[in-house]
C-alpha cells in the first residue's frame, strides 16, 4: 500500500493536496473492472464490510510519506498549515515564549 501511495503522490500533484481525491483513486484501483458493474449501495456495503482499503490508513500513509519527503507536500497546503500554527502560537502562547 506505502508503495502505491507513493508513486501516485509522485505522479499527480492533485494526491497531495486532497485526501479524498487520493482515496478514491486508491478505492479505484482496489475495485478495478466491478466498479463499473457496481451500484452506490454495492460500494457501501463494500466500505461497510471492510472490503476496501481502510481510509485512516491511507490518510496516515500520505501524511507519513510527505513528512519523510518534503517535495511530495503540496505547497499551498503546507503554508496554510505554517500560517494556521503560526496564528495558533500567536493567540495561546504565553507572550514572553515566542
Amino acid at each position: 500500500m506505502q508503495s502505491k501511495i507513493m508513486d501516485l503522490l509522485i505522479s499527480h500533484k492533485k494526491y497531495r493536496a486532497s485526501d479524498n481525491v487520493l482515496l478514491a483513486r486508491v478505492w479505484h484501483d482496489h475495485l478495478k473492472y466491478k466498479i463499473k458493474d457496481m451500484s452506490a449501495v454495492d460500494l457501501l456495503n463494500a466500505l461497510a464490510k471492510g472490503s476496501l482499503p481502510n481510509h485512516k490508513t491511507i490518510t496516515r500513509i500520505r501524511r507519513k510519506l510527505q513528512s519523510q519527503n518534503n517535495y511530495l507536500k503540496d505547497k499551498q497546503v503546507a503554508k496554510l498549515r505554517k500560517d494556521l500554527e503560526l496564528e495558533y502560537k500567536m493567540q495561546y502562547s504565553a507572550p514572553d515564549s515566542l
